[in-house]
């Protein structure tokens, strides 16, 4: 979904928002940000256990792209940009 649906269309997304074309840059470059950083906290969790890290990732990216798809109703950009770091 993430490279397939939101980097194609993520300038026109940002056009629905009322924003530059030009945002879809930090739409697209906040997700392997924020994945960089937590990998970190995520290879330490997963040295002690392995369950608990993959359903709290799982929900953290459900809980992004909920986040994404509500931007466009509210015609927020916080929640886009918020949506696209939780999917990290």
């Amino acid at each position: 979904v993430n490279y397939y649906i939101i980097v194609p269309t993520s300038d026109e997304y940002a056009e629905m928002l009322d924003m530059p074309a030009t945002l879809s840059g930090i739409i697209i470059g906040s997700m392997p940000l924020t994945a960089t950083i937590s990998a970190i906290l995520f290879s330490w969790w997963s040295n002690k256990s392995y369950s608990s890290p993959l359903i709290v990732s799982t929900l953290l990216l459900i809980a992004g792209n909920f986040l994404y798809a509500l931007a466009l109703p509210f015609n927020s950009v916080w929640l886009l940009l918020a949506g696209r770091a939780l999917e990290g």
